[in-house]
């Protein structure tokens, strides 16, 4: 081994040379986008039932998760979304107990806020970026 402090010394020829930088990812294709996408709109169900805002996304997940790791990626995040709503959507009618209905006037702005957010994942998945919701409980993602 050479010793010195020369930066310009020679290095030997049995050192270890760099690793390879790691390929980037494949680009999605259409239908993995297409996938992610629907994943974030089934989410909207839960504006109709809010247990069928985790169903919609959990169904189509099951089932594509392991031909895409974009539509995995949404798949969890989406999935944490669903189940952060649901925890808001209960926490939101316990005080409408407490307050004899007042308390759930809360509940148009949290519809608000997931339709909104949605349509911003749902967009973000189809050019088949990784997106993550703001102000969501991460579990699976």
């Amino acid at each position: 081994m050479y010793e010195t402090h020369d930066p310009d010394a020679r290095a030997p020829r049995d050192a270890p040379t760099a690793a390879p930088a790691p390929a980037a990812p494949a680009a999605a294709t259409d239908s993995e986008r297409a996938w992610a996408c629907v994943l974030h709109l089934s989410s909207l169900l839960f504006l109709a039932l809010p247990v069928l805002g985790l169903a919609g996304p959990l169904f189509v997940w099951m089932f594509k998760y392991d031909e895409s790791r974009l539509v995995d990626h949404h798949g969890r995040v989406c999935f944490d979304f669903g189940l952060t709503l649901l925890i808001c959507w209960a926490a939101i009618v316990a005080l409408g107990f407490v307050t004899c209905g007042l308390g759930l006037v809360l509940l148009a702005p949290l519809a608000v806020y997931a339709v909104v957010a949605t349509i911003v994942a749902a967009v973000h998945a189809k050019r088949g970026e990784r997106w993550r919701h703001p102000l969501t409980v991460r579990v699976f993602a």
